[in-house]
This record gives structure tokens, sequence and C-alpha cells, in this order.
């Protein structure tokens, strides 16, 4: 137990009987992404500049459980992330869970649902290192928001329909 450059608490156990197990947690509650990224010397500048990030927080746990040499996995739990963009907040609407299981070498994005405005994007999927993606993307886009991407929009009203699948292999160029 303790805590890691003052950005996450470490919390852990192994258990040698009556079956080895080991489990270790990484708690991030309410890190401020840009005040990390700065520690970390990683410049956002443009990015933040760009979009009008003013503030990005995020809050939940990196973790590791290992029941034995064949079924170990990571597990990215995020519980809340929010962020002021383009003076609106992007908001995390309920918890998203990202798996990775290291033995079939997959990963596995149970729904990640995050809110702008009037907006509500939906993306979940799974790929491995086969090369094997299956992602969708649903929801809608407030209409006013391209205005801040596309330059020949100038009044935008509405929400637009997104559904976006992407499936097949990245390393067959014929798949997608």
């Amino acid at each position: 137990k303790g805590n890691i450059i003052d950005i996450f608490d470490l919390t852990g156990f192994v258990r040698t009987a009556p079956r080895f197990s080991a489990s270790i947690a990484l708690n991030f509650p309410e890190l401020d992404v840009l005040q990390t990224l700065e520690q970390l010397n990683i410049d956002v500048s443009n990015l933040t500049s760009t979009f009008g990030i003013h503030n990005a927080g995020i809050s939940g746990s990196i973790g590791f459980c290992m029941k034995s040499f064949e079924d170990m996995q990571v597990s990215v739990m995020f519980d809340d992330l929010h962020a002021s963009v383009l003076g609106n907040q992007l908001e995390l609407t309920q918890p998203a869970y990202i798996r990775a299981d290291l033995n079939s070498k997959s990963v596995t994005l149970n729904q990640l649902e995050l809110k702008y405005r009037d907006s509500v994007l939906k993306l979940s999927g799974n790929a491995n290192a086969d090369g094997d993606i299956s992602f969708d993307l649903n929801g809608e886009i407030d209409a006013a928001i391209a205005r801040s991407f596309v330059d020949s929009v100038n009044n935008a009203s509405g929400l637009l329909g997104v559904s976006v699948s992407a499936r097949g292999n990245m390393f067959n160029n014929n798949t997608f």
C-alpha cells in the first residue's frame, strides 16, 4: 500500500495458498489531467489551445489480476471524466471499463459514453493482437459543434446522428 508520484494510490496483495493469486490496483481519484501531463513534461499546449481546454479531470483505477500464469488480466475503470472543451463540459455519463486479457492478447471496451452539450456518443468494441477489430461508435452530435471544425459551416443547429462501425483485420488492407 502506498502512493506513487502523488498521482496514484497503490494497493495490492499476493496469496500463495490454497492457490496462487496476485492483485494490484493503482487508483487515481480526481486526477488533474493537464497538471499531471505537465509534471510528466508532456506538452499538450497545441491541443488545449485548439479545443479551448481549460480543465480536465479523471477518476478511476488501473488493476492487474493474476490467478495463474494462464489467467492474467489488466483492467482500467474510469469512474468520472470531465473537461471544459470549447466553453462546454465534456462528461462521462457512466463508468467505463476497459479489460485486457494478456493470455488471449485481446482488449475489450465496454461502452465509453460521453456527453457534450446535447450530444451523447457511445463507443464500444474489442481488438486482439492478430489485428482483428470490432468497434461501434453511435450517438448524436450537436450540429453547432461542426462550426468549430468546418469553416464553411456558419449556422447549424439540431443534432446529427452518428453511426460508425469498424470490423475486420488491421493487417489486411481489404477489410475496412
